[in-house]
């Protein structure tokens, strides 16, 4: 997913074009259409390497897609050992060539659901940022306040 016009997007395109495995789509703002590509796809490549706590990547992770994921902190934090991980394009090979769905791959995916459904939600989040708020609050003032 993404834009193919550019120069690399050609390059990339025309470098693959034999490989039925790998299909260029283009770019596409279709969430239902996005969520079943990430859902149905063997393996969802996501490539951002700096950030926090991606939106997209959270999407791939409730769309139940098995992750191969740019190996870097915020990635990590999110996904821990719960996804594939890449540096270089030699890695990026050895994923497509490599990686089979099996039971190790399964509970990968069940994992990051749980992440979503128990850590990764708003109210979850709220929270959290709620308590962090009082505790800076009662840290300045010395002041408990019960929420």
């Amino acid at each position: 997913m993404g834009d193919t016009s550019n120069r690399f997007g050609k390059f990339i395109t025309h470098r693959f074009k034999n490989d039925d495995r790998i299909q260029f789509k283009g770019a596409n703002f279709d969430n239902s259409v996005v969520r079943a590509l990430q859902n149905n796809s063997y393996l969802y490549f996501h490539g951002h390497s700096v950030g926090g706590t991606n939106p997209s990547l959270l999407e791939a992770m409730a769309s139940e897609a098995l992750i191969a994921a740019h190996n870097n902190p915020f990635n990590k934090s999110v996904l821990n050992s719960d996804a594939f991980y890449f540096d270089n394009a030699n890695e990026v090979r050895h994923l497509v060539e490599n990686v089979r769905r099996k039971d190790t791959e399964r509970e990968m995916v069940k994992n990051n659901l749980h992440k979503i459904q128990y850590q990764f939600n708003w109210e979850v989040v709220i929270n959290d940022y709620e308590d962090f708020i009082l505790e800076c609050y009662q840290q300045q003032h010395g002041k408990v306040i019960k929420a």
